[in-house]
């Protein structure tokens, strides 16, 4: 009893300690994250309100610059040009009405002739639809030498007018001034026209219902901004903008300082915004907080339930799986639990994992069944060990394709019974695929008699077409012996016709997911079947291509035997026919080759009667040559009736063979 209640004392501490580490984290979450939430949403909020503070200069500009079009229409308008040396009172009654004023949204227009004297000078209230005096003030900054507002001489190819900010004791103006010059931009000028647009609330209050933002304007002098804080006044100066976050309320307050013609602060304008994204950041924390406590009181009670509720299946757990274990028996399962928590889905899958088990080894057996009768044993260990690699897709790599076909099987066929004909042709297959699996291939399909095989797949083979081309030169070896046993039991003798190209091929698992095959395709592979066709018209028994014999010609010898364009393509091929390995060509081969490279030579030179000559020598010595008698007829032919004179030695294929 004594033991039972130090160990449950003990556990109690477990939990607690537990608790509190669940607790010190916690807390050391909610800050981290808390601080996160508050740096984010003020960065969050400090660029939305540098956003609108440009939202507002930009507008100030664009007034700017439209009262800069407006005074350039007026100022260089022939009306305009015409008064200045008439001073016809038609044109000021007729122009200068309060209409225009209206319509221009100007406060005050004003032209000064060449001596600085005003021809005209309006102002006019537009809330009041009054006219008002222009100030002295104002004239004396329009006329003074070193006013900014001052227009340029006349230049071709320069702007003719200033613009900018004018503050005066009447208020302050945006002001835009420009030469008078003819409707062509022409002088000589006669005077100066400017046009100003008092920065008052209403101007404000359009501003601010564009940004849809509260908006004011104060002198900079004004106390309020003169209480501003250092660094705000240092933002001020130099961007001319200043964002202040009040972190204790609910908004945000936005500064734009506008300078007057001298460079000197003028204006602030103020914008306020509302802090929501900080309100959120602090919702999102609160939820959060929630969530956890939540969290923390479910696993606190989980804690209390511990005992209970794992302790006991855990160890009836682990003692099911040791037997398990130690029978080494794949069908057992583990009991399972009646709860619903995690030690049921624990036990589930476990008993997943021993079904996924017994799956997986059944499925090498499948395998090792399906695929080791036509694969290399490489290639099936390596399915073994990745049977994901049976899955739909496919892949571009360079490797050798080959085909096989048996000459006038057909023919064969017809003379034996079916029982026969299937125990020849399980015979020739059986030893075919074993030579191809000896060296490393993989038997893609057998269509009747003909074999498809490949090298480079799924096994990376960088000596793909040596391999492909020293297993087509053991089928031959192995047909020459097999040939002898036909004859001797007085059954047909066979003869195999072999094609091989290597190159880009696709491979992979091609089909459907019910039924795939492990295969490849493309016009290298195309190619190799047509080569095997090929054989037909050579009288040969292996070609390869000139891709193929660049890989092997350290390998293997060969014999070149034409430039050919097969059926379907336009492009030319090389073809070699296979002889044997390198250095094993026999003495009667060699000569056989050597007179027919002589006749080859002649041919392609167009001096197709000596070239007869020398396949003729070579019949002498050798009948049975295919080659030399396909030569032979060519030569005939066309001596009788000669190729064209653009004639680049290439042979079109007529059939596929």
């Amino acid at each position: 009893m004594k033991v039972l209640i130090i160990l449950s004392s003990l556990r109690i501490k477990i939990l607690l300690f537990f608790a509190m580490a669940l607790i010190g984290l916690f807390g050391v979450q909610y800050g981290a994250a808390r601080l996160f939430v508050i740096e984010q949403s003020e960065a969050l909020e400090q660029e939305k309100a540098l956003a609108n503070l440009d939202r507002i200069d930009r507008l100030v500009s664009e007034q700017i610059q439209k009262l800069e079009s407006t005074v350039s229409d007026w100022a260089e308008w022939d009306d305009t040009w015409r008064f200045m040396k008439k001073r016809d009172s038609k044109y000021v009654s007729s122009n200068y009405v309060s209409n225009t004023f209206t319509r221009l949204k100007l406060d005050l227009i004003v032209v000064l002739d060449q001596q600085g004297q005003p021809a005209i000078n309006k102002g006019f209230d537009r809330q009041q639809q009054q006219e008002w005096r222009v100030s002295p003030q104002i004239l004396e900054r329009l006329t003074a030498a070193e006013s900014p507002l001052r227009p340029l001489p006349l230049e071709q190819g320069q702007s003719h007018g200033r613009s900018g900010l004018l503050s005066v004791a009447d208020g302050l103006f945006l002001m835009a001034t420009n030469l008078v010059l003819t409707s062509e931009s022409k002088g000589p000028a006669r005077g100066v026209m400017a046009m100003g647009q008092r920065l008052d609330e209403p101007f404000l209050a359009q501003l601010s219902n564009i940004i849809r933002l509260p908006l004011n304007s104060y002198p900079a002098n004004h106390p309020d901004m003169l209480a501003l804080s250092s660094d705000l006044w240092h933002q001020l100066a130099q961007q001319g903008r200043a964002v202040q976050l009040d972190r204790s309320g609910t908004t945000s307050s936005g500064y734009i300082l506008l300078r007057d013609l001298n460079k000197l602060p003028a204006v602030i304008l103020k914008t306020t915004m509302d802090r929501h994204i900080a309100r959120q950041g602090e919702q999102n924390l609160q939820y959060m907080l929630w969530s956890s406590a939540g969290i923390i009181l479910a696993l606190l009670l989980f804690s209390v339930m511990l005992d209970r509720w794992v302790l006991n299946p855990v160890s009836r757990l682990s003692s099911e799986v040791t037997v398990i274990g130690a029978q080494a028996d794949g069908s057992l399962r583990v009991q399972q639990l009646s709860s619903d928590d995690e030690l049921a889905r624990l036990a589930d899958g476990i008993n997943t994992m021993l079904n996924h088990l017994e799956h997986a080894d059944q499925q090498k057996r499948m395998i090792q069944g399906a695929f080791g009768q036509y694969l290399s044993p490489k290639v099936v260990d390596i399915l073994l060990k990745d049977p994901n690699k049976l899955s739909l897709g496919g892949e571009q790599r360079v490797m050798t394709a080959l085909f096989s076909d048996l000459a006038g099987f057909s023919t064969i066929s017809e003379k034996l019974s079916p029982a026969e004909l299937v125990q020849l042709l399980n015979e020739y297959l059986t030893a075919m695929c074993d030579i191809i699996t000896r060296y490393d291939g993989t038997v893609d399909k057998f269509e009747g008699d003909a074999i498809m095989a490949f090298w480079g797949a799924p096994v990376d083979q960088p000596d793909h077409a040596q391999l492909a081309c020293l297993a087509a030169i053991d089928m031959q070896q192995y047909m020459t012996e097999m040939r002898l046993r036909l004859r001797s039991e007085r059954r047909p003798a066979l003869h195999v016709r072999i094609g091989l190209n290597s190159g880009p091929m696709v491979v992979g698992n091609m089909g459907s997911k019910q039924r795939m095959n492990y295969t490849v395709m493309g016009d290298a592979v195309n190619l190799a079947a047509r080569l095997e066709g090929a054989n037909k018209f050579y009288g040969s028994h292996t070609i390869l291509s000139h891709n193929t014999w660049r890989m092997v010609q350290e390998a293997v010898d060969v014999r070149e035997l034409d430039t050919i364009r097969v059926v379907g393509k336009n492009d030319p091929v090389t073809i070699y026919q296979l002889l044997a390995r390198k250095g094993e060509v026999s003495e009667s081969m060699t000569t056989t080759v050597s007179l027919y490279q002589q006749g080859l030579a002649c041919y392609r030179a167009r001096n197709f009667r000596t070239a007869l000559n020398w396949f003729d020598q070579l019949l002498i010595v050798d009948d049975s040559d295919g080659p030399a008698r396909a030569y032979r007829e060519r030569c005939l032919e066309f001596m009788r009736h000669p190729p064209a004179e653009d004639w680049d030695g290439v042979y079109q294929l007529t059939a596929k063979g």
